[in-house]
């Protein structure tokens, strides 16, 4: 077993892997979803606010028959922020606005500062705000490990 970092995954390959069902949640590493769509805003918050976030750790499993290969990538940690950026980027709700009280409390120093992505959704996003998604991604470690297909 070896351990790679890899810095070339962005959201559309991240999104891309999970709705292909390559990216996969094995629940002998994973509990199922838990975070609640404000705390996935909150996340998503934190990315933009440059904030660090930790790696997302995945075990390669390479399976083959007849010459053919199959790779697919399960989620040992890093689900409900991989969760959190698939549903963002795929529309699922808009950041949060953090002068919005009704939804959650940010102290005055957050609150005073500028927020251009507040209540945007990805497809609304500007270009330059997009970006910003990407090399946060990028930052993720696997795990390899072949198996051989039986």
């Amino acid at each position: 077993m070896r351990v790679e970092v890899d810095t070339t995954l962005s959201v559309g390959q991240l999104v891309e892997l999970k709705v292909n069902n390559i990216l996969r949640v094995n629940h002998e590493y994973q509990r199922g979803l838990r975070w609640t769509d404000v705390q996935k805003r909150m996340f998503l918050d934190s990315i933009f606010r440059d904030y660090s976030i930790p790696a997302f750790y995945f075990h390669v499993i390479k399976t083959g028959a007849g010459g053919i290969c199959n790779t697919f990538y399960d989620i040992v940690d890093g689900q409900q922020r991989v969760d959190a950026i698939c549903a963002y980027a795929e529309n699922a709700f808009p950041l949060i606005d953090p002068r919005d009280t009704a939804v959650t409390r940010f102290p005055n120093f957050v609150k005073d500062n500028p927020c251009p992505w507040a209540g945007l959704r990805y497809n609304e996003l500007p270009s330059e705000l997009r970006d910003k998604l990407d090399p946060i991604v990028a930052g993720f470690l696997r795990n390899y490990a072949a198996r051989a297909a039986r």
